[in-house]
């Protein structure tokens, strides 16, 4: 069995991030508008998925810097609500945008 696949087959292969399984790349796009339909805090935690899925390090330092402004941007927007809720995804979104930032620098160090 080839893990080859021609360009009839499919045009685009792309990791789903769950498990590894390969994927055809519209697949994808079909898969994350459904996960972008479930988010609740769409502003920022869109930005966040994207970073998330990316993997060329040029792009994925772009991305990152696009969250941070966007997560930091939202949460001086809260600095005066009451929706605790929001502000702890937040806070656990800054933890994965850090973990991000330090995956980031890394790869552009290869």
């Amino acid at each position: 069995m080839s893990n080859v696949t021609s360009k009839s087959d499919t045009h685009h292969i792309a990791k789903d991030g769950l498990g590894g399984m390969l994927l055809p790349a519209s697949r994808l796009l079909v898969k994350e508008k459904a996960m972008s339909e479930l988010l609740k805090y769409p502003q920022w935690q869109k930005p966040l998925m994207e970073a998330i899925l990316e993997f060329d390090p040029e792009r994925l330092s772009l991305k990152v810097r696009t969250l941070e402004k966007a997560m930091h941007a939202r949460f001086d927007t809260l600095s005066g609500s009451h929706d605790s809720r929001e502000r702890q995804a937040l806070a656990d979104g800054l933890a994965t945008l850090d973990m991000l930032k330090e995956s980031a620098h890394n790869l552009q160090q290869q």
